[in-house]
């Protein structure tokens, strides 16, 4: 059989083609720059994904003579399914690019958060640089002691 110019054999689909590959990158990097409207950093492009599904806890750092967090419960969502969340009863969804997760739509349009791992995200300012704020996956061997992990809304 001779392979078709898509890649495929005799017009079947088979791996994608290089023409359709750098089309797919450059439909993700304009959508990714129409989201974020303006430039974007090398950790922001990359393949569209999606997050663990979960509750993440947001805190910001404590302190040597306290706890080592300090609960933010308005910056508390939830990954429920493909690019949904939700946040005070409220859902939208997000894009996740790279390591940068967007927040497209619904209650937290416009945070976005840099991915350090799976279960971990760093909250970004509007300049596009890490905050203070953290948001760690709640799963059972983190859940606080004596603070109930949060809600699903």
């Amino acid at each position: 059989m001779r392979k078709s110019e898509f890649g495929g054999r005799n017009g079947a689909s088979g791996a994608l083609s290089a023409p359709w590959r750098l089309w797919q990158c450059l439909w993700v990097a304009g959508a990714a720059l129409t989201v974020s409207g303006g430039a974007l950093n090398a950790s922001e492009i990359g393949p569209v994904a999606v997050m663990k599904q979960g509750n993440y806890w947001c805190e910001t750092p404590g302190n040597a003579l306290g706890r080592a967090g300090i609960h933010q419960p308005d910056q508390d969502f939830s990954i429920k399914h493909a690019s949904i969340y939700a946040s005070g009863g409220q859902t939208g969804t997000y894009l996740l690019t790279g390591d940068v997760i967007r927040f497209t739509s619904g209650p937290r349009k416009g945070d976005s958060f840099r991915r350090v791992s799976e279960n971990f995200l760093r909250k970004r300012g509007p300049d596009g640089k890490d905050t203070d704020i953290r948001c760690i996956r709640s799963v059972l061997n983190n859940a606080e002691a004596n603070e109930p992990a949060p809600a699903k809304p």
